[in-house]
């Protein structure tokens, strides 16, 4: 088989479905020698990821991010047929419309009809016309979760059957770090207090982060004085959140990193003494199982996927419900022993997620499709 990536969404800052675009490709050159793939990838990022391996071809697409919705819709057909691609991997929700070859769309979640309010108006239009003509054309679904399958079943209208459920995975580097010099490094360059509460993600409705603040702000007036530490950038409307840190007046207990890089990602990790994620809905939740295999204690919303992640490695709480919320970090600050537990049940919870499982699951779809 000749098989197409659309690898457009690596970006340089490694985050998002482009995390899942490369750690599929990586998994999926390590299982797979027979068949050859040809990657179209933005040149600002071809110099950080490029698989140099016989069957691996990769192709430089001048699209700039602006612009590449319009590459992947009227140039993307032109250059699959001139490359004799027998299936296309769109990875990031959506399909170019006007290919004639087999396909396969990875649906991360869908956010963007089910939270409608929250999204920018340009994004929301382009994902609400294409990423639903994308499943049904496909000839195959792939869905992160199967909280995510079950909502393209009942929003979308399509067979259950037609989708694959690929759970995600992280990277080796999200792992127990026992070098306190290493650790040190990390907390001294991004000036991280001696204990708190940390959250990874963008800044914007959608997450919810304002729950954490009103927690803690319970907590500060029962005498607990606890830090958030935030590595991610500002989202989408991100500014009431902003207006919630003000009136509240915890403006002192909050520190932004903004984004950080992979590498310095698991010390950051390591260093927090519980992880938060009260987000209102998730396709899938990677942040759970970079905190997880770093072997920190989580506290998430109980809804959409993050349940399915989790399992009972994690604490699940009502996203509307700040007391419980400031409850929850309140046992896990002042109990070791549940802080140990905890741990440990995470750790041991992330072994049955791996980058290998995803390939495998993706390559038998190819294979499925092609023989069709």
């Amino acid at each position: 088989m000749n098989i197409g990536i659309n690898a457009l969404s690596i970006r340089n800052q490694y985050a998002g479905i482009g995390v899942y675009t490369i750690n599929l490709i990586k998994a999926l050159s390590q299982i797979d020698r027979n068949n050859r793939y040809v990657l179209f990838l933005n040149p600002e990022n071809y110099h950080g990821f490029k698989v140099e391996q016989d069957n691996f071809e990769n192709v430089l697409v001048h699209a700039p991010f602006h612009k590449y919705y319009i590459w992947e819709q009227i140039y993307l057909p032109f250059v699959l047929k001139k490359k004799k691609i027998d299936i296309l991997h769109g990875p990031r929700n959506v399909l170019p419309l006007l290919c004639k070859i087999k396909s396969v769309v990875t649906i991360h979640d869908l956010a963007f009809l089910l939270f409608p309010e929250v999204m920018k108006f340009n994004p929301f239009n382009y994902w609400s016309v294409f990423v639903k003509r994308s499943a049904v054309k496909a000839d195959h679904i792939i869905s992160v979760s199967e909280s995510t399958k079950k909502d393209i079943v009942r929003l979308y209208n399509i067979s259950d059957h037609k989708i694959t459920v690929t759970h995600e995975a992280c990277n080796n580097s999200f792992k127990r770090i026992e070098d306190e010099s290493a650790l040190k490094r990390i907390s001294q360059k991004y000036e991280l207090p001696e204990r708190f509460i940390l959250y990874v993600g963008t800044i914007e409705p959608r997450k919810n982060l304002n729950v954490v603040l009103e927690a803690m702000d319970i907590l500060k007036k029962n005498n607990l004085n606890i830090k958030l530490v935030i590595v991610g950038k500002k989202g989408w409307l991100y500014a009431g959140f902003f207006d919630t840190l003000q009136s509240l007046g915890l403006g002192n207990n909050v520190i932004f990193t903004g984004y950080v890089p992979a590498e310095d990602l698991p010390g950051i990790y390591n260093l927090a003494e519980i992880f938060v994620y009260p987000s209102k809905y998730e396709g899938f939740g990677l942040p759970l199982l970079e905190a997880m295999s770093c072997g920190v204690p989580v506290i998430a919303s109980n809804i959409s996927s993050i349940p399915e992640v989790l399992g009972d490695a994690g604490t699940l709480v009502r996203p509307d419900d700040p007391k419980e919320f400031a409850h929850k970090i309140y046992e896990l600050l002042t109990d070791k022993e549940i802080r140990v537990k905890m741990s440990s049940k995470g750790f041991e919870r992330t072994k049955s997620f791996s980058w290998e499982k995803v390939a495998q699951k993706t390559l038998t779809v190819y294979e499925n499709i092609n023989t069709k």
